[in-house]
Parts: structure tokens; sequence; C-alpha cells
């Protein structure tokens, strides 16, 4: 028996992948913001800070934006911010964004005649106070579906630049040619060696669909009103070699990005919801959908045909420059 587990796992291919394991594994807890009390870098920092703001964003865009939302996660934001001002330099434009959608945050209260809770607003008025300058409020997108899908037709520059993440969705049911025509765009997608390992399941049935996102549970305050649920998986049987231990998010990123393009360009409106998930809720989510035990879930997709007026998170990006390094 040991002889055969020798030749089906040899000694030497487990010693490398368990050494590339613990690299990762150190590298993750070293440089990245999981553990908030080493996240003391301005990066670490700062990406709280964005992630914390664009939840009080999407929060300003629901269908039905829900008086006193996001009080915790609006102290927690204000906590960072006040930490960043202290040790960083405040001139960084996603910085700047987080403290104008906290005064957005502070305007929809006011102008919907709502008190928000007095140890939120002295947090704010504190911010405020330790800020140089004047400081205005961001303002969500106010779009309809006219203009939304005004440049699906354009050139790519324009078309890529239009889509955008959609949170607000009408009660008419996206149509199966639509998913479909998406698909056979998203299936042109590069892959690595050409293996296609990328698969797609598509959920119509309202239940399903609202069980799957319970377990998802990103999607408060506008899942419900989806009319498909679309989750892009990756064979693992597929891949091969130790170096390959990442190419479900790699191949499977490019493919889900390249299905969000065909959605758009098929006239549906679409929201990627992450798939971090333990292994234990993976488990769940594959037994409820019938997804092989084989099959990595990469990225979970809510689509709708959007209404006739709707809001959509500003999101910031930011200029070229921060993204290039030429050497």
């Amino acid at each position: 028996m040991k002889e055969k587990i020798k030749k089906i796992f040899p000694l030497s291919i487990l010693l490398v992948l368990l050494l590339e394991y613990i690299k990762d594994y150190y590298a993750f807890i070293k440089y990245t913001g999981v553990f908030e009390f080493i996240s003391s870098g301005q990066k670490k920092i700062l990406g709280n800070i964005i992630a914390d703001y664009h939840v009080i964003e999407k929060g300003l865009t629901m269908p039905q934006t829900r008086l006193g939302f996001g009080k915790t996660k609006t102290i927690k934001l204000i906590d960072h911010c006040m930490y960043y001002t202290k040790r960083f330099d405040v001139t960084d434009n996603q910085f700047l964004q987080a403290i104008a959608v906290i005064n957005e945050y502070k305007d929809f209260h006011e102008i919907n005649n709502y008190d928000l809770d007095k140890e939120l607003l002295d947090k704010i008025r504190l911010l405020q106070s330790n800020l140089k300058g004047d400081i205005i409020s961001s303002e969500q997108i106010k779009t309809s579906s006219e203009e939304y899908f005004s440049d699906i037709n354009a050139g790519f520059d324009k078309f890529s630049k239009s889509r955008r993440s959609v949170r607000n969705y009408s009660n008419v049911e996206v149509s199966r040619k639509q998913i479909n025509n998406a698909i056979e765009i998203a299936i042109t997608s590069p892959s690595s060696c050409n293996r296609q390992a990328s698969r797609v399941y598509v959920f119509e049935d309202r239940d399903l669909v609202n069980e799957i996102l319970k377990i998802q549970g990103g999607n408060r305050g506008f899942g419900h009103l989806a009319t498909k649920l679309i989750i892009v998986t990756f064979e693992m049987g597929f891949s091969h070699g130790v170096y390959e231990r990442n190419m479900a998010y790699v191949d499977g990123g490019i493919f889900a990005m390249n299905l969000l393009n065909g959605l758009h360009f098929n006239r549906v409106a679409a929201c990627p919801l992450n798939c971090y998930f333990s292994s234990s809720k993976a488990k769940k989510i594959k037994k409820i959908t019938g997804i092989k035990k084989s099959e990595k879930l990469v990225v979970m997709i809510s689509c709708g045909n959007v209404p006739e007026k709707f809001d959509i998170a500003k999101s910031y990006r930011y200029p070229v420059e921060e993204f290039i390094t030429y050497r």
C-alpha cells in the first residue's frame, strides 16, 4: 500500500507542494490586512478604507435604501480614517473619496429627516475637525436604462468603461438567449494551454436562487430581485503540476470578466458576487446546486433587466499612472 501511495504521490512533489503552500501562507499573513492588529502599513489600512466605503456606496444605491443602514460599518470606516490621518499623507484620492462618501451618508440622512446615532455623528464631526479644507460630499450615479446601455455598440474603450455593477433589477425575466449569447462571447477567453476548464451554471428557480444567495451572504438588499444567478466554476482536473495551484482563479477570472462583458453587450445588468468561502460553505453550495466536488467556485453573478431609472455606485478609479510601472 505504501509503495502505491509513493507512486501516486512522489515524496519530492509533496515536499515542493508543502513548501509552496507555506510560502503562500507566509506572504498572505505578512502582506495582507487579514489580521488587523498587524495591518499598520499604508496599503493595508487603505485597503480596509476602500472596502468599507464601498459598502456604504452600495447601501446608498440600493433599490430601497434603509434609513440608518450601515452604522457599524460607518463607525469602523471612520476609525480607520482617523488612524490614517495620524500616520499618512491624506492626499490619496481613495482616502478623499472615503471622506466624501461619509459626508454623502450624513447628507442622505439629513435630507430624509433621519437622526443618526449620536455616537456616529460625534465620530463624523471629530473626523472632519482633523481634516483641513472644505470637504465635499460624493454623489452616486443616477442613470436610466437607455443611458446605461447607450455605448454597447461603441468602440471597445467606451463599451468597457460603460459596464458597471448593477444592484437594481426589474421584474422582467432575463431570457436564456441573452445568457447563451453572453456565454458564447465568454468562451473566446484565453486559457492555459487552451484547456478551457471554466464551467457555467445558470440558476432560474427562485427558491434555489434564494437559498444560494443566503449562503453567499453579500447580496442583502438586492439579491432577491435577480431573475437569474450564474456561478462560474473551474474544473480542477484540467490543472496539473504544483505551480498551477492558482490556475482556477487566473483562467476563471479571465473567463468571468469576458462573461460580464458579454452580459453587458446583451443588455443584461449584472453584479459579480464573491465566492470567498470557507470549505464548509463551499460544500453547502455544491450540495444544493449539484456542482461537482472537482470544481472550484470562482464567482457568482446576479443578473436582471434594469428598471427605467436606477442608481449605481460611483466606485472611484485611480488614474492610469497608479497602475503602471515601467522598468
